[in-house]
């Protein structure tokens, strides 16, 4: 079960990265209208609590129009189109700050390209701040995994993953708690590694 979970969280993490940290370092490095309209998707994104999004998402991917997709696939997918706000809020955030710096003015009195001015000097800011709070955020996505699944809408059996073994587990007990107590400990232990 650890691997289910602890793989499709990485896949996540890394998408919802590479999404929230362009969607936020476009929005703070071109300014304008354009800054505009992506911080108003991001504040929509981020009025919801996540796992109600991934959830609505779920529902629509349950459709026909998704249906050569697997059910593994479509949480990850669902969960990455959930996640990605803060990240985007918070690299927004260090670019605008990172603009302000004397040594950008400087690289662009030295006649630097933009995408030398992006990559050589912000990104590294950026990326340093949005690692930092996605190996806090493992441990609440790792449990947004286990909710999906234990919600019937995750990982289908009969692939182990802690959510479904703890729903799988529920039936028998009475006569065999170790089927729950183990998942969820299994799950705690996890989380709170990450914390």
């Amino acid at each position: 079960g650890a691997r289910t979970s602890l793989v499709a969280m990485v896949f996540v993490l890394a998408a919802a990265l590479v999404i929230g940290v362009i969607v936020g370092s476009l929005a703070g490095y071109v300014g304008g209208v354009t800054e505009m309209i992506l911080i108003s998707v991001i504040d929509i994104m981020l009025a919801l609590p996540s796992l109600v999004i991934a959830l609505a998402l779920m529902g629509v991917f349950s459709g026909d129009n998704f249906s050569w997709m697997s059910d593994y696939w479509k949480m990850i997918l669902a969960l990455t189109l959930a996640w990605w706000a803060n990240y985007a809020r918070m690299s927004r955030a260090v670019v605008v700050s990172e603009l302000q710096q004397p040594y950008i003015e400087a690289a662009r009195v030295m006649c630097a390209s933009h995408l030398w001015i992006v990559v050589r000097h912000i990104l590294p800011h950026v990326l340093g701040l949005v690692v930092v709070y996605a190996s806090v955020d493992a441990g609440e996505l790792v449990l947004a995994i286990a909710t999906l699944s234990f919600l019937g809408l995750g990982v289908a059996p009969p692939t182990p993953e802690w959510g479904q073994m703890l729903v799988d587990g529920m039936q028998y007990i009475e006569e065999y708690p170790s089927l729950v107590i183990i998942p969820g400990l299994a799950l705690t232990a996890v989380v709170v590694s990450f914390n």
